[in-house]
């Protein structure tokens, strides 16, 4: 009887320890792809002040990665750069000022035309992260 007790609090006390380990893994999976997003966009918007290329960049971010490209629309053709495919279990969701999922810096300013947020979050809904991307370019977590 004695051995059964201390078998089941051996087994609570292990299932306390998974369940904080699982917790603890999703925020730093949320939170690296959160930092990889954030610095793409400062890159894209640094290369656009630069005029490297004599190009404007920007960045596509979809449900599950993100793409830097060159030029003021995105296609296959133009990506440059910094892409990241998301952690399993990670996905984006924007909430930009245009129906699309692409930000783009202007040249000479950096403002971009499509500001607003876009939340990292785990599929199990134990951690998210908000991006805020401001209509001067600044972007910050």
């Amino acid at each position: 009887m004695e051995i059964l007790v201390a078998i089941a609090i051996l087994a609570i006390i292990g299932g306390l320890t998974f369940s904080s380990f699982s917790i603890y893994k999703n925020r730093e999976n949320v939170r690296s792809v959160s930092l990889k997003i954030v610095a793409m966009l400062e890159e894209a918007r640094s290369k656009t002040l630069a005029s490297t290329g004599q190009e404007q960049y920007g960045v596509r971010i979809e449900e599950n990665s993100a793409v830097m490209f060159s030029g003021s629309s995105y296609s296959a053709l133009n990506e440059v750069g910094s892409s990241v495919t998301f952690i399993t279990g990670v996905n984006a969701t924007t909430t930009l000022s245009a129906s699309i999922t692409d930000v783009v810096f202007n040249r000479l300013s950096g403002e971009t035309d499509n500001y607003g947020t876009v939340t990292i979050s785990s599929n199990t809904e134990t951690a998210s992260s908000t991006i805020v991307i401001y209509k001067t370019g600044i972007v910050e977590i």
